[in-house]
């Protein structure tokens, strides 16, 4: 008959736990990290605008917007777009993006 020894029983269970919590934790933490850094306001302006970055507290460089858009007012206030290319005339569809191509081959 094998003699079990509850101390290391205790032992093993306790490193068990105490892996099993500071996992999670860990875990927990590091959700809330990236969703903080999902929560910030991201739109035309902060993206594709120098400006923008700066007045969001963003670095770095921005992306330049190589589409051509056309979009209705009611889209352009959800998604944050600048007026200039608003078409309330536009039917079908929400939104279009014609992309420019400035590589030249």
């Amino acid at each position: 008959m094998i003699k079990t020894n509850n101390t290391t029983n205790l032992k093993n269970i306790s490193k068990y736990l105490l892996t099993t919590t500071l996992t999670l934790g860990l875990l927990s933490a590091t959700n809330t990290v990236i969703a903080n850094q999902n929560s910030t306001i991201d739109n035309y302006n902060t993206r594709y605008t120098p400006q923008g970055r700066i007045k969001a507290g963003k670095r770095g460089t921005y992306k330049k917007d190589t589409h051509v858009w056309v979009y209705t007012s009611a889209f352009a206030k959800r998604f944050g777009m600048p007026q200039e290319w608003v078409d309330d005339e536009l039917k079908g569809a929400e939104a279009l993006a014609y992309r420019l191509d400035l590589d030249v081959y």
